[in-house]
């Protein structure tokens, strides 16, 4: 029998699988059962490694699937606590009046519109049932029970509220609530008021009506058609407000008014009237003068106030937010030409009220912290991702023998290829499915832990689990698509592996680097020198604003950073090996053996010793990047803050006195002694200007007593003379400024630049009294509260009062004004100092308070936000990264048992294979630490500058700071970047895990039976 070919037994074999697809089918199944078995078989040999690297796929999956959430949330809460910081601005307002002709009808039928069209442009963002007031005011008949006619006029104005809406907002002392009534309009009226009118519960006051007619002329002689002549109101209850600041009231106050009218005082007391009781009348009185040619002379002015839904806000619906509030007030402004799709004129002179300025500021503050909240969330992802990409190496590393070992034995690389695959799309499937619905409970307990209690209410975001896991699908997808393509990419690799070559390779590497076949570290020192390059001339050439730089340039800088680190460990790999033969050559003439064989041992198969390397150094490198960045973030609050105040306490004095003040020395004395002060000091702040030529620049001055300044003021540490010197430059040139005419003055560097200034320049600056001569003695990089404010200035100077006191009296005849303060206080008494400050004869308004800035800014959401994740992306890394390093020491050993069994049977005794143990690893864990510790730092000093968020205060005199003031705050004053004294802590903590990682290897290696490791292997 004659035998086919193989090439004509494979074509039959392909046309008899073409004729029976049955037979196709089946093999597939088989195909698959084998790949299935296969991977179930290697999932019960190595469930440990495995199990790491299941939780490191779910540890990127929730750094990844949290961030979102949390950020949402704590964000949220910032703009929900801006605007209970600022209740006022919780409105959106609109006003107008309506002509004489309407009824009450035209009015509900323009609130109709104004519900439509807010409906449209900004949804259930803002509360569709508004608080609705009119109002109008009639003049009283001066008779009886009215006193003193002859020489006191009154109106009554008429304040319209829903009953069921104003009735918790007052206390009804007498009396009841206005109700609607045919035969007059009911009113209430406060009990000072009443007693004012000397009138009381059931007072009928009557007042003309007034009409117009076609004419123009307002009339009320009996010889026009009979209309109605007067109208009666009645006295039904008298109340008392409960809180005079509360916002239901929008500014009014209920106190009785006085204008001089001519001869008479005219009394305008303020009276409560139902909506709907005086709308009737209202009614009634305008359809009889319609019918008659006329109408009432009485403008009346609507309001309606919609609350905006501050409990359901949400940071990510700011924009269109502002947007709709936009459109909505185009509408209006347009109503009359193509606004409302059935516009009336019923209102008239509409004005929209809105808080368009707090959400604007607020959405930048936002883009300011996404720009680190990103970057961070990418440098923790990727290095989390490299955490994974070790593991699967020494996961392969750990099955190399039996991949090798199965393609021996006939098993194809699509084979070991799909086992393999099988465990890491299985491990994907789970962090698919199981790290999204975590996220949120995670979140949840950041929230917890890290915002202020009266923040938790954006919880409620939350509320709903499923449907934000729901949410993130997509960020879970992502992440697991790369995971496994980094899983992948390494099976792959492994796949290929023979035995043969696996031998060789165990026995001495031969494979290169992709990091030693390619000069990476040149190629990335020369991308980080253009894009460093690049953000350098963008900042100093001051082509764009400061917003831009802040969002263009920090990823810029820290994608340079990033290059710069990778270039050097790149450079590290690259020498690695090549350092170790030159160490093994010197270990060689040393006495002892451990050392040699250590070393030999490293140089002859570096691939594990750098795993090993890399995942320490990144640990130790990561650690001390992120202490130093919570340092840092916690070190910009009082850098800021003392910034903004330039001292303890400091603002403006309430009323300064222009004419016959007391002297400078009195009125320090007068805040010295306020019981807490430490120092004190006044002086003159004032808006210069400086015109030359075309050019014209704002300057601000500080005009401050030198004598006591330095004692007084704080100032953030700058690269200058201090503080005290610089008043001691100011002291010392007192005496010659009448005979120079030239008033020493401290230039600030923007000031010096737009001035164009050198030392010892003379330069002319002009107040509203006239030019004023001063020279350039000393040039500071920032005066505090002078580059931070948002008024146009262009930099500032600081000059010594006295001096300025002098020459200006001289030249304009007048003393400048003493109009702020400088105190120094005693932490103990800052209570007692703020209570005086903010009221009596002492009062600074607006007063700035270090101590509060510093409480405001450290519950500031945006910062909790930055602090959350990155509690969480050094943790959960950190962890991975020394459970992976025990992990790796571990495999490390028992790959070697082996090795060390052949060294105890030729005589080596535990203690010299653990002296060789502690050369090689010890010189590892040593080597790792410094380095990462050292690339931590490098990366710190060269990423935080842009990294570290200035936040603003949700009240007080900073919460006003936006746009470019805002975007220019983020690098002024200069960042600390701090390195706090926990990094040795941490590191201790690193040296121990590797001690015990070290610990392992040598209690493996000693308690190891040599007959067990020495066994022939199954092939």
């Amino acid at each position: 029998m004659i035998k086919p070919e193989p090439a004509e037994r494979s074509a039959q074999g392909k046309q008899s699988l073409r004729s029976r697809p049955s037979d196709l089918l089946s093999l597939t199944r088989m195909t698959l059962a084998t790949l299935w078995h296969l991977a179930v078989w290697r999932l019960q040999q190595s469930w440990g490694m495995l199990t790491v690297m299941g939780v490191g796929i779910m540890v990127a999956v929730i750094l990844v699937c949290v961030v979102p959430p949390y950020a949402l949330v704590a964000m949220s809460a910032g703009v929900r606590s801006v605007f209970r910081a600022n209740p006022e601005q919780t409105y959106i307002s609109v006003k107008g009046d309506v002509i004489h002709d309407t009824l009450s009808a035209g009015i509900s039928a323009f609130q109709a519109q104004l519900d439509q069209d807010l409906q449209r442009r900004v949804g259930d963002m803002v509360n569709l049932h508004p608080q609705f007031t009119v109002q109008t005011s009639f003049s009283l008949n001066a008779d009886h029970p009215l006193p003193d006619p002859a020489n006191l006029e009154y109106t009554l104005a008429c304040n319209g509220y829903d009953d069921a809406a104003v009735a918790p907002h007052i206390t009804v002392l007498q009396g009841r609530l206005p109700r609607v009534n045919d035969k007059t309009i009911e009113f209430m009226l406060t009990p000072d008021a009443a007693n004012l009118l000397h009138i009381q519960l059931g007072t009928v006051l009557t007042a003309p009506l007034l009409y117009l007619y076609s004419g123009g002329v307002n009339a009320t002689s009996t010889s026009l058609p009979p209309l109605p002549q007067t109208q009666t109101f009645t006295l039904v209850g008298l109340f008392h407000v409960k809180s005079a600041s509360d916002l239901f009231w929008h500014g009014q106050s209920f106190l009785t008014g006085a204008v001089l009218a001519g001869p008479k005082e005219n009394l305008i007391p303020q009276a409560i009237i139902a909506n709907d009781g005086f709308l009737h009348t209202y009614d009634t009185l305008t359809r009889v003068a319609l019918q008659n040619g006329a109408s009432l002379s009485n403008v009346l002015a609507v309001s309606w106030y919609y609350t905006l839904a501050v409990p359901h806000l949400q940071a990510d619906h700011l924009q269109s937010l502002l947007d709709g509030v936009n459109a909505f007030q185009m509408d209006i402004a347009n109503s009359e030409a193509s606004g409302f799709p059935n516009a009336t004129p019923d209102v008239t002179n509409v004005e929209i009220f809105a808080p368009t300025a707090l959400l604007s500021s607020y959405i930048e503050r936002v883009s300011a912290a996404l720009v680190p909240i990103v970057l961070l969330t990418l440098l923790m992802f990727f290095l989390v991702l490299f955490f994974i990409s070790l593991i699967c190496d020494l996961l392969i590393e750990r099955q190399s023998e039996v991949i090798a070992l199965l393609r021996s034995r006939g098993a194809s690389q699509q084979q070991v290829f799909g086992a393999l695959s099988v465990q890491g799309i299985l491990l994907g499937i789970i962090a698919l499915l199981c790290g999204p619905l975590l996220a949120p409970f995670l979140a949840i307990i950041l929230v917890r832990v890290i915002l202020a209690g009266n923040d938790q209410g954006a919880l409620n975001l939350l509320a709903n689990p499923l449907q934000i896991a729901w949410g993130l699908r997509w960020f879970a997808l992502v992440t697991v698509l790369i995971v496994l393509g980094t899983l992948l990419l390494g099976i792959y690799r492994a796949a290929r592996l023979d035995i043969l070559r696996m031998r060789r390779e165990t026995a001495r590497a031969r494979r290169r680097s992709l990091f030693q076949n390619l000069p990476w570290d040149v190629v990335l020192l020369i991308v980080a020198a253009v894009i460093y390059g690049s953000s350098f001339y963008v900042v100093n050439t001051g082509i764009v604003d400061a917003q831009l730089q802040v969002l263009l340039v920090s990823p810029l800088i820290l994608a340079s950073s990033v290059c710069v680190i990778l270039a050097g460990s790149f450079l590290f790999l690259r020498l690695f090996p090549r350092i170790l033969d030159l160490v093994a050559k010197l270990a060689a003439r040393a006495r002892g053996a451990s050392s040699l064989l250590a070393l030999a041992q490293m140089a002859r198969v570096p691939r594990r010793v750098l795993h090993m390397m890399l995942l320490l150094m990144l640990t130790s490198a990561f650690a001390t990047f992120a202490l130093a960045f919570v340092a840092s973030q916690a070190q910009r609050i009082p850098d800021i803050a003392t910034y903004q105040a330039g001292a303890d306490f400091s603002g403006t004095l309430v009323n300064p006195q222009l004419i016959g003040q007391p002297s400078l020395t009195q009125q320090t004395a007068t805040y010295r002694h306020i019981p807490g002060v430490l120092a004190a000091s006044l002086g003159n702040v004032s808006a210069l200007n400086y015109a030359a030529g075309s050019q014209n620049v704002a300057i601000e001055q500080h005009a401050v007593d030198a004598n006591t300044f330095a004692q007084s003021a704080l100032w953030v540490d700058q690269d200058t003379p201090s503080l005290s010197a610089l008043m001691a430059q100011l002291r010392a040139q007192r005496t010659g400024v009448l005979t120079t005419g030239r008033i020493p003055a401290i230039v600030d560097a923007a000031a010096w630049n737009a001035l164009h200034l050198s030392l010892g320049a003379h330069f002319t600056l002009n107040d509203a009294q006239g030019p004023l001569t001063y020279v350039a003695i000393a040039e500071v990089a920032h005066i505090p509260t002078i580059s931070d404010s948002s008024n146009g200035t262009s930099g500032g100077v600081l000059i010594d009062y006295q001096s300025y006191e002098a020459l200006y009296s001289r030249q304009f005849h007048i003393a400048p004004p003493l109009t702020n303060v400088w105190l120094r206080v005693d932490p103990h008494a800052i209570a007692t100092v703020r209570a005086t400050l903010t009221q009596g004869n002492l009062q600074l308004s607006p007063l700035y308070d270090r101590y509060a800035t510093m409480v405001a800014l450290s519950y500031d959401p945006l910062y909790l936000t930055l602090l959350g994740i990155l509690i969480l992306g050094a943790t959960l890394p950190l962890i991975l990264a020394l459970v992976s390093n025990l992990l790796s020491s571990w495999f490390s050993a028992r790959a070697r048992l082996t090795n060390f069994a052949v060294l105890r049977a030729l005589g080596s005794t535990p203690r010299q294979i653990l002296a060789m143990l502690a050369w090689e690893q010890g010189g590892v864990y040593v080597l790792a630490l410094i380095l990462g510790g050292l690339a931590g730092i490098i990366f710190s000093l060269l990423s935080l500058p842009v990294l570290v968020f200035t936040g603003v205060a949700a009240r007080g005199v900073g919460s006003t700071t936006s746009g470019n003031a805002f975007f220019t705050l983020q690098n002024v004053p200069p960042i600390h970047i701090v390195f706090p004294p926990t990094l040795v802590l941490i590191f201790l903590v690193l040296l121990v895990c590797s001690s015990i990682a070290l610990g392992l290897m040598g209690y493996l290696i000693v308690r190891a039976s040599l007959g067990q490791v020495l066994r022939l292997n199954a092939d």
